[in-house]
């Protein structure tokens, strides 16, 4: 199957069941519960990260903030104001209820809330992303409600709403990259800081791997500080590998997120057949999916906008967790940026929140139907990954790390390209530090590089060498960077990043060239050639030899044939087109065309 029908192959269908709670009277002013029957969704690629079954809890919500820290961290006066303004989420999901009054104003009177800066929809190709299902405008109420009742974790931050399910609620791969393709183009443009994709492919592996051609998306937006936040999936109760994720999670450069319980909900069964006898608060829901990379949020249950008016909708799933890790993620954004001088990459990310995580066990208290792997897994703590970031702030008396291009070019013909990473503060002991590598070479164009680099005691620069790999391939544009990682034993300087250029030597040069002798009475024609460079050869009175370094053209002797009506002096021109993979040099056009006698 080629790339294109395999992006686009469904994979089974899995049903999903979402229950509304009717009610008679509104549960706060101006809004309403949303009341429904039960619905089954076919999701035959990606379904959304969610599964319920619950009543309307408020304080549901109200406990998941106060064990995460949220509550602790807006009452922090270092933190004052820190709500998401000036920064973006864009969500990849079933749409956006546009007038929803979580969503805040709509000023200018287009239907449409000021906060929601762009939205489309991927699976009917139109700008227009109005959710029918509810699970995008939960999901993304929960990272950037307004609500005084039921804010979100970044209640100013700006709003990208990218459908990947059609109203019908199919989705496919292409959809997905397409959307992941439009945030990498446009993430400077909107200040993008997390992307939310609360979805997955209803499989699992334990392989931690890209899938589907999204890897190198995934990875470019996570270097340049787009954290990519997946759900973890909900199939758990299904499971035979007890350490497994759905796809995107499974991806190296994804934050794949669990879900705990944030209240006592009493017994949960689900449509998985998983079944908490019993539940309370930071205990893992038994349909979730985990990995020892896996970070636990609360997701069960949230309640948050819905898809009609202004209605609420209560879910429970990794979908509610991952939205929680998003909102967390814009906030650590614009934490980073304020004492840090930079955003953070999505390996920085997951590494404080992971490391300030707060700790739980699988299997310590949970009361369910499902294997616990007594495994310990961190639960994030906002409050606790922001008071990180606040320590990790500049401070001259601290040792800090800086890095900046010392050699800018590595060539494949031999010099070798460097960086100086530098030391300030304290030198007395020897020092271990861990870089990250991205740029648009990969690691077949250089010698491989450990990632780790060391000061001895007392050394106040160390270097990190590029040495290019001399092959034969023409390539150009290609370019290494390195950032700094977060570390133990020294904080970050303004200036953690730093790039280079390879050289390469493999471009193909046209030499001289001149017509030495005539074809007389012959018709020529050209013959297009498709290959290497896409040249023109002349099929008897010229050839074209090729080497690795260059391509000559060279005269033949010509047999020809005679006619009878007489003709004007003939030429032929040859001409060399322009191409990225060679370039010319010394280029000498024949001129001597006319001949010596008459032509008969």
């Amino acid at each position: 199957m080629n790339d294109e029908n395999f992006l686009r192959a469904p994979l089974a269908a899995a049903q999903l069941d979402f229950l509304g709670i009717a009610t008679a009277e509104p549960i706060l002013p101006g809004l309403t519960l949303q009341s429904a029957p039960i619905m089954a969704y076919e999701y035959s690629a990606f379904q959304p990260q969610a599964v319920l079954v619950n009543p309307i809890n408020l304080q549901a919500n109200q406990q998941a903030r106060s064990i995460t820290g949220i509550d602790k961290l807006n009452a922090d006066p270092r933190f004052a104001n820190i709500q998401g303004q000036s920064w973006t989420v864009a969500v990849l999901d079933t749409g956006i209820n546009p007038q929803h009054s979580f969503f805040g104003a709509d000023v200018d009177g287009n239907g449409v809330a000021d906060r929601i800066v762009y939205q489309y929809d991927f699976a009917d190709g139109d700008v227009n992303a109005r959710d029918i299902n509810g699970h995008g405008s939960q999901t993304t109420s929960i990272v950037a409600g307004q609500d005084a009742n039921l804010p979100g974790i970044a209640p100013e931050v700006n709003i990208i709403s990218l459908k990947v399910f059609n109203d019908s609620g199919d989705s496919d791969y292409h959809y997905v990259k397409q959307a992941l393709d439009w945030v990498k183009a446009n993430a400077d443009r909107y200040r993008i800081a997390t992307v939310l994709m609360a979805l997955g492919d209803n499989q699992s592996t334990e392989t931690i791997d890209s899938q589907y051609q999204l890897g190198q998306t995934l990875s470019e937006l996570a270097d340049r500080g787009i954290i990519p936040v997946a759900s973890a999936g909900n199939n758990y109760s299904h499971l035979t590998d007890q350490f497994s994720l759905t796809s995107p999670a499974n991806d190296p450069n994804v934050i794949s997120v669990g879900a705990v319980y944030n209240a006592n909900l009493g017994k949960q069964e689900y449509s998985t057949n998983a079944v908490a006898y019993s539940s309370n608060v930071d205990r893992i829901a038994p349909f979730s999916q985990r990995s020892p990379r896996t970070l636990f949020a609360p997701g069960a249950a949230i309640t948050g906008a819905g898809a009609a008016d202004n209605n609420l909708l209560t879910l429970q799933g990794t979908s509610q967790a991952a939205a929680y890790v998003a909102g967390a993620a814009v906030i650590a954004q614009q934490l980073a940026t304020k004492y840090l001088g930079h955003s953070l990459t999505g390996a920085e990310f997951q590494q404080l929140a992971l490391s300030t995580g707060v700790e739980i066990k699988d299997g310590d208290n949970e009361d369910d139907n499902v294997i616990n792997t007594g495994a310990s897994f961190r639960r994030l703590d906002l409050w606790a990954l922001a008071n990180k970031i606040w320590q990790m702030r500049s401070d001259d008396s601290q040792t800090q790390l800086s890095i900046a291009t010392s050699q800018s070019l590595a060539w494949e013909s031999g010099q070798s390209g460097s960086f100086t990473v530098t030391r300030t503060g304290d030198l007395s002991n020897a020092l271990s530090f861990n870089y990250r590598l991205a740029g648009t070479a990969s690691s077949a164009d250089y010698q491989p590089l450990s990632g780790t680099a060391n000061f001895l005691a007392g050394q106040s620069a160390t270097q990190i060498t590029v040495t290019a790999i001399n092959d034969l391939i023409a390539e150009s544009g290609e370019t290494v960077k390195v950032s700094l990682a977060i570390g133990n034993g020294y904080q970050l300087a303004k200036n953690y990043q730093a790039s280079l250029a390879i050289v390469d030597d493999d471009s193909i040069v046209y030499g001289s060239f001149a017509l030495e002798s005539l074809a007389v009475e012959e018709s020529v024609s050209l013959v297009p050639q498709t290959g290497f460079i896409n040249s023109l050869i002349i099929p008897k009175p010229l050839t074209v030899a090729t080497t690795s370094a260059a391509i000559a053209i060279v005269n033949s002797n010509t047999e020809v044939e005679s006619e009878k009506a007489p003709e004007p002096t003939e030429t032929l021109t040859i001409s060399i087109s322009l191409n990225t993979k060679y370039s010319f040099q010394d280029i000498d056009f024949a001129t001597d065309w006319l001949p010596a006698g008459l032509l008969n």
